[in-house]
This record gives C-alpha cells, structure tokens and sequence, in this order.
C-alpha cells in the first residue's frame, strides 16, 4: 500500500511479522520535480521504489534506505506510464503512452 501526501511518501508494507512502515520525509514531492506521477512499482529484494511521470517524460527510482532519488530516464516528448520489473536482472520496463512502445532500462539507467 502507497499513500501520497502533499509533501512526503509513506509506504506501509505488509511483512510476515507485521505491518511496517517506513516514512520518506526527507524525499520531498518538490525535490522530485514530478509534474504527472502515474504507476509506482516497489521491487521487493532490493527495496527500490519506482516511479513514472508522463507529464515529464521521466522515470524516477527511490532507494527506500537511504531516501535518494535519481532519474533513470528522461526524454521529451514521452509518457512513460505503466512499469514492470524483472527484479533479479534489475531492469525496468515501461509503457509509452504517446506512441504505444515498451522501453526498458537497467536500474542504473544504461540500456
């Protein structure tokens, strides 16, 4: 479960002992720059949250521990919306409302 506020993310994951709850305060919705935040993704084993922004043509992976953020891709004149991931080769895939393609990345943002 992902909520937004205003001016931080709160991501609540249901773990085998329980709730857990992790607050991201420090990422702040401004610092993003999203315009248009569409599809958010969590890749369980390496606790990167993604996230995609058709309004900025921009794909953003956060790292749930140490609340950094890093634009893995950015083009004008794209939507990326919809993500999958393969998390065991980390690499991102998303869909491209503008044109109807599937891109893809590695995390770290090489192809």
């Amino acid at each position: 479960l992902i909520l937004f506020a205003l001016d931080f993310v709160v991501i609540a994951q249901n773990d085998m002992v329980g709730p857990q709850v992790l607050q991201l305060d420090t990422i702040q919705m401004k610092d993003l720059k999203l315009a248009k935040p569409a599809h958010l993704v969590m890749d369980t084993i390496s606790r990167q949250l993604f996230v995609s922004d058709p309004g900025k043509g921009s794909v953003f992976m956060i790292d749930r521990k140490s609340a950094e953020w890093k634009e893995i891709f950015h083009q004008k004149g794209t939507k990326p919306e919809f993500i999958a991931l393969d998390q065991n080769l980390q690499i991102i895939y998303w869909t491209d409302k503008s044109d109807g393609s599937i891109w893809r990345a590695n995390y770290d943002g090489s192809s």
